[in-house]
């Protein structure tokens, strides 16, 4: 019990803060995001109760909330691709914006956010090879689900774990 609690207080407390986002579609889709997430973690951990056989269900439950998981996983997904997306977009217009204030000044500046935008951008690149993976494990009927090779699958998601694992130590060692 106090797990969900915890997890409608989490709730409550994803909006504040939003007021300091630079507009309202992103402060919405703050919110939207951690409920998002906020659902899938007590879905998820229901399917891993059944898979170690703690918790008891039919096959078409389990295959149900097995699906409505991998779904919360691919609208996650998605919503943090669009916020990567408005970074980006908003990094270009801060980026013009400094290039139109001074031609000859501020290249310290223009080099970080080059920098930002170089990363922002392999981040939505990797947001899209987790995406495909995540609609990947839905079952047939479904997008794309079960028409990707397994091994092709586990090629994309091997993949994106790499370019996780360099984008950390990338971020700290290009943005000190």
């Amino acid at each position: 019990m106090s797990s969900i609690v915890d997890d409608v207080c989490d709730l409550l407390d994803s909006y504040n803060g939003r007021d300091k986002e630079t507009t309202r579609a992103a402060a919405i889709l703050g919110v939207v995001a951690n409920m998002v997430d906020q659902a899938f973690l007590p879905v998820e951990k229901a399917c891993w109760l059944y898979e170690v056989g703690v918790l008891k269900l039919s096959d078409k439950t389990a295959y149900k909330l097995e699906t409505f998981s991998t779904m919360l996983w691919a609208a996650s997904l998605l919503i943090s691709l669009i916020q990567t997306s408005s970074s980006i977009r908003r990094l270009w217009w801060s980026r013009d914006c400094l290039q139109k204030a001074s031609e000859n000044g501020g290249a310290d500046a223009k080099k970080h956010l080059d920098v930002r935008l170089i990363l922002e951008s392999i981040v939505a690149g990797k947001l899209c090879l987790d995406i495909t993976h995540a609609i990947s494990c839905l079952p047939e009927g479904w997008l794309w689900g079960e028409k990707i090779g397994s091994t092709k699958v586990a090629a994309i998601a091997t993949t994106s774990s790499v370019i996780g694992i360099a984008m950390y130590f990338a971020k700290k060692r290009l943005l000190k």
